[in-house]
């Protein structure tokens, strides 16, 4: 079974976070999902910022410790990788050390036997072909999608956010048409 999570944006800068981390660590060990024979997706923003102190850093190193999952993806998020000082920086880049552990700062295609999950970062600025996130997942119903059964990104979606921003993607609705699920980390809706 794949199982998704997002947006969880462990921080320290409130004495109420550290409450709210033991919290979520004892849900995530306990849950009942968190098993060898499930996949976890990460869908963005595991933290809240970047550049981390040294207690975020051990909140993630506890939280990916305690992952009995058989491989957790992360798709990166806005809040996970920032520019400072000129360098790109990927606020848990030591996850892809991990053994089961796949880091996904572009889009990727993760296949199980004939299925297919479409992995779809949050990025700025222009991809490979030279388009910007908002024109190239917005044109992913135009590749052929038959195997694929999920798509699991981090970004808007017009019946959720703003239409038009420039994290908004459209014609998600007809990949859903045609039978894919769509998950998305990113827009924090009450």
């Amino acid at each position: 079974m794949i199982v998704a999570l997002g947006d969880i944006h462990f921080r320290s800068d409130k004495p109420y976070f550290e409450k709210v981390y033991g919290e979520f660590l004892r849900w995530f060990r306990d849950w009942g999902l968190n098993e060898e024979d499930n996949i976890l997706i990460l869908c963005g923003d595991i933290v809240h910022q970047a550049s981390n102190g040294g207690i975020v850093i051990s909140y993630l190193e506890e939280f990916i410790n305690a992952s009995r999952f058989g491989e957790v993806h992360v798709v990166v998020g806005n809040h996970d990788k920032k520019m400072i000082h000129g360098k790109s920086q990927l606020a848990y880049e030591f996850f892809s050390q991990k053994d089961r552990v796949y880091l996904h700062d572009e889009f990727s295609i993760l296949r199980k036997g004939s299925d297919e999950y479409w992995l779809c970062p949050y990025y700025l600025g222009l991809d490979g072909n030279g388009k910007t996130m908002r024109e190239a997942y917005s044109e992913l119903y135009k590749t052929p999608h038959e195997n694929v059964k999920a798509l699991f990104g981090h970004f808007g979606d017009p019946k959720s956010s703003f239409q038009g921003a420039t994290d908004c993607i459209e014609n998600l609705d007809k990949l859903e048409e045609d039978g894919v699920k769509v998950c998305l980390g990113h827009i924090h809706t009450r």
